[in-house]
């Protein structure tokens, strides 16, 4: 789901540059195409490609034949995002609401700290296609809107209730589950998944000494620095924690099935031959409430604000003369 983004979070913890890539597109090329024009202002294509790029790194799938109304739905989603952006500063400008100089020069500032030096940061602006005039301009479009949602939006919100926040975790409850977790070592011996049935039998049979001494009584760190041929072996054989899907599946399967304590038989994997000792394990449960009340109450704040700037937004958007460029 794309969600509206707010020009708080953007300014306020100056990340502007991390991202800039997406933002310089509104600060076009004067001949790049228009995605949409928005009371007369265009929206590069740009501004909505590099989003949509954003999204495929973080999900490659999303470029595969069965997901092209999902990629379309989204395209379109990021192109409502930035209309309704664009019309917020509009509104934001009509408003008076211009920042100052010191303001933008402020804003300015705190990006450059997050640069070791003044030559990296000129060096990712440059990366990222932009000057310092245009950064500028970027930080002002952001401190337009934060000025309108400050003035605009924040005083007609709810605040958020204790209430609020226990009735949203307990009919959420499955989103704060803490998967089950098991601590393990183990000790390998490597054979491939294709070597011949003789380098396979010896390669068990050297595993089933090394486990038979385990189940003697063994130290099982001990034997795994003696004998394990993982990356683990020099440290005890030691995994630390972990939870499904972070093994492969008959590793997996094995080290779920045991209590603490307990040695596995020998399992087969596609890398060899394992024995598994569980060290501990962590059942399924739930982050406290008191521990999360606060992220909770950011998040119902902010979707809180969401719903205010779209029900602001409805009749700017009804007055607003907004061309759509991309084809459906």
């Amino acid at each position: 789901m794309i969600r509206f983004i707010g020009f708080a979070g953007i300014v306020s913890i100056a990340i502007l540059l991390v991202i800039g890539s997406a933002n310089a597109a509104e600060s076009e090329e004067p001949k790049e195409p228009a995605a949409a024009v928005v009371n007369g202002e265009r929206i590069p294509m740009s501004a909505v490609e590099s989003k949509v790029q954003v999204a495929i790194r973080w999900d490659p799938e999303l470029r595969s034949k069965e997901n092209i109304e999902t990629l379309r739905k989204m395209r379109k989603d990021i192109l409502n995002d930035l209309i309704n952006k664009e019309l917020v500063i509009q509104e934001g400008r009509k408003a008076g609401l211009k920042p100052h100089d010191i303001e933008i020069s402020t804003e300015l500032a705190k990006i450059k700290q997050r640069f070791p030096s003044e030559d990296s940061f000129q060096q990712k602006l440059k990366q990222d296609k932009l000057t310092e005039e245009k950064l500028n301009k970027i930080i002002e479009r952001a401190l337009i809107g934060k000025k309108v949602i400050d003035i605009k939006i924040e005083p007609t919100v709810k605040p958020t209730t204790d209430e609020d926040i226990a009735a949203f975790y307990e009919e959420n409850k499955k989103q704060f589950a803490r998967p089950e977790e098991v601590k393990a070592s183990h000790i390998l011996i490597k054979v491939e998944s294709t070597a011949e049935e003789q380098e396979k039998a010896n390669a068990r049979s050297e595993m089933q000494a090394v486990l038979d001494k385990a189940k003697a009584g063994a130290d099982f760190a001990e034997l795994a620095k003696e004998y394990s041929q993982g990356p683990s072996g020099p440290q005890g054989g030691d995994l630390g924690y972990f939870g499904r899907g972070s093994m492969v599946k008959p590793f997996e399967d094995a080290a779920f099935s045991l209590e603490k304590g307990q040695i596995s038989d020998i399992v087969e994997t596609r890398f060899g031959y394992h024995i598994i000792m569980v060290v501990d394990k962590k059942p399924e449960d739930f982050l406290k409430l008191e521990d999360i009340s606060e992220d909770i109450r950011k998040d119902l704040h902010a979707k809180a604000v969401d719903t205010a700037l779209r029900k602001w937004l409805e009749p700017v958007r009804k007055e607003a003369t907004i061309k759509i460029m991309i084809k459906e």
